[in-house]
């Protein structure tokens, strides 16, 4: 097995491989045949029995609970030295962490001050647009609905809306699409 690994212990030019991951129909018979035999509640017993385990100090069963419970962690923990060196420098990764986060839109605005007047002048036009829909918004029920944007002739009627036109096909219709048209008009 050696010999198919240069000096780094990396395979060599040529090698043919393994026979590799067996095919999903096979995984799902092997899973199928683990079923049949371990039912539902011997798996609840073997549970059972790693939290009896754990309890008493099984350090296997406490990590195999972890695991499976809990999950792998996320981020590693740092080395006792690296802490010891943070604590005596008086640096907070997770300190400095949320105060980039915290400074990011205010260091974006000083980089990028175009953007930032954007943003400004959309707020800004924002704000005006509430300020006047709450201006038209009525005091009380006597004065009626509220009107958004100036009305020069109102009409109690709605106005009548045109249906969409169709686009029409420039293909011929098919026998039983004239039939269609035909029993329709």
């Amino acid at each position: 097995m050696t010999a198919t690994r240069d000096s780094s212990g990396r395979f060599q030019v040529g090698n043919p491989g393994g026979p590799g991951r067996p095919q999903r129909r096979t995984e799902a018979f092997y899973m199928q045949a683990m079923m049949d035999e371990v039912p539902l509640d011997t798996w609840r017993d073997v549970v059972r029995a790693a939290v009896t385990a754990a309890k008493s100090g099984d350090h296997r069963a406490r990590s195999w609970l972890a695991k499976y419970l809990v999950g792998e962690p996320k981020t590693e923990v740092p080395a006792p030295m690296q802490v010891i060196v943070e604590q005596l420098l008086q640096v907070d990764p997770a300190l400095d962490r949320a105060a980039a986060t915290l400074a990011k839109p205010v260091l974006c605005a000083m980089q990028y001050p175009t953007l930032a007047d954007e943003d400004e002048t959309q707020r800004r036009v924002e704000a005006e647009a509430a300020a006047a829909i709450r201006a038209a918004e009525p005091n009380d029920a006597t004065n009626g609905p509220p009107t958004y944007f100036p009305v020069t002739d109102r009409v109690d009627t709605p106005p009548q809306v045109e249906a969409p036109k169709r686009a029409v096909s420039h293909r011929p219709a098919s026998p039983a699409r004239r039939l269609r048209i035909a029993g329709s008009a």
